[in-house]
């Protein structure tokens, strides 16, 4: 439902795809709003978590009527980190999985769901 909607909203022409000029609204009026959230995204050394600060390289598209949000994440200087999938307020869900994670190499990824104490989440163990 949430896909349709956007879909409608952000798809000005009418085609059934998001050109150039309605992916750049759409991460400015859409996506960006999630960054007072760190993106439901969260950074881990193994012992403090970080909120992410900066999403780069950011597209949208339609992908059988389902929204796709692609963007990349600024290489921290860390080795080994974790990156932690989840909305502390509990009101978004979030599913994460491997077909839907790129990593280049030399570092290598491995999704792992985690329990949070009251609710789950999604984690990402990432090593260079």
């Amino acid at each position: 439902m949430t896909s349709a909607m956007l879909m409608d909203d952000y798809d000005k022409n009418k085609n059934k795809k998001l050109d150039p000029d309605e992916v750049a609204f759409m991460e400015k009026d859409h996506f960006r709003t999630l960054e007072p959230y760190s993106y439901f995204i969260h950074m881990s050394d193994g012992k403090d978590e970080f909120d992410l600060k900066r999403i780069i390289e950011f597209t949208a598209s339609f992908e059988n009527k389902k929204l796709i949000y692609t963007f990349a994440i600024p290489k921290p200087k860390l080795k080994k980190y974790e990156l932690r999938f989840y909305d502390a307020e509990m009101y978004v869900a979030l599913i994460l999985k491997n077909e839907w994670l790129t990593c280049k190499e030399p570092i290598s990824c491995k999704i792992e769901g985690y329990d949070a104490d009251f609710y789950y989440a999604y984690k990402v163990m990432v090593q260079e």
